[in-house]
């Protein structure tokens, strides 16, 4: 097998990988997201960054260019904007890379279908249709809309919680500070939801079967706001999954055509299992070494499969 690993350098679970392929004897040719640039593609042949990826059977895709710019002191409007547009280009690139791969007939993991789920509401939207058990949610640009939202939750004694249609960023409490700046809400949306208390679960999956799923003990609203977790000190407890949670989250990964996913569940003090979203680029070498579930193994069996297609 020869494998395009798209990584970022700091992408611990993907060295993890990449050394368990090259004990198998793969080849792996790395792309770099953040260095991306056609060096050279006439649409037929791709060289990215220098990174051949003629005759790669097999993608991994565990990270892609960024669509956003950080502004530095002393830019101006037209540099900021110039930025933002070459930033674009990456992604289209990439994107259009992938594409090209999978018309070649390789395998990408996770595959193009999956790439507009890392909008979250369209996740959530997938979510509804599907009828898997969710948060109550509102999206919303509208500030009287928020507002009404946030005060019927409060009504009942529920919190509300804000997080941004674009993943990456932690959910945050909507307290009475955040309540009045709702009433300016300016014209991009952003979702809303109720505040679901209980254990974080993260359920990690591989080709559509339960792998590893561990509660992570935290204070935090957002576990990934907890400084042990940020400092790599994050504990781990094994979990029992119920088969109709284990349904949810299988259901939550092929909703979003990922072959590899972590899905992030809440588990109620009554039991029940609260779906909150699913991650196409799932950190788990923290789970793998303090709890032992095989994750790396179980994707390097599901990319040694699907480059031996039958």
């Amino acid at each position: 097998m020869r494998l395009a690993l798209w990584a970022n350098d700091d992408d611990l679970a993907a060295a993890r990988v990449r050394s368990a392929l090259a004990q198998r004897g793969h080849a792996v040719t790395a792309v770099t997201p953040s260095l991306l640039g056609a060096d050279a593609t006439d649409l037929g042949s791709w060289v990215l960054s220098a990174a051949d990826l003629d005759g790669c059977d097999v993608h991994l895709v565990r990270a892609l260019p960024s669509p956003f710019i950080v502004p530095v002191a002393g830019d101006d409007p037209t540099s900021v904007a110039r930025r933002a547009f070459e930033a674009e280009e990456r992604v289209q690139l990439a994107h259009a890379a992938l594409a090209a791969a999978e018309a070649g007939g390789a395998c990408v993991v996770n595959p193009c279908a999956s790439l507009p789920f890392e909008s979250k509401a369209r996740q959530l939207a997938a979510f509804a249709r599907g009828g898997l058990p969710m948060p109550r949610t509102l999206i919303a640009s509208l500030p009287l809309a928020a507002v009404r939202f946030v005060d019927a939750l409060a009504a009942e004694g529920v919190q509300a919680i804000a997080k941004p249609l674009i993943g990456g960023a932690t959910a945050k409490l909507i307290d009475a500070a955040a309540r009045a700046r709702l009433e300016s809400l300016g014209p991009a949306p952003i979702i809303l939801q109720e505040r679901v208390p209980g254990d974080d679960v993260r359920v990690t999956l591989v080709n559509g079967a339960v792998v590893s799923a561990v509660t992570i003990p935290s204070a935090a609203l957002d576990y990934r706001d907890d400084p042990a977790y940020a400092a790599g000190a994050a504990s781990y407890q094994a979990l029992d999954l119920p088969r109709a949670a284990r349904e949810v989250a299988v259901r939550a990964a092929a909703l979003c055509a990922h072959r590899i996913s972590g899905v992030d569940l809440k588990r109620t003090a009554d039991g029940r299992f609260v779906l909150l979203e699913a991650n196409a680029a799932p950190r788990w070498l923290d789970i793998e070494e303090k709890t032992g579930a095989p994750i790396t193994d179980a994707v390097v069996e599901l990319l040694e499969r699907v480059s031996r297609p039958t």
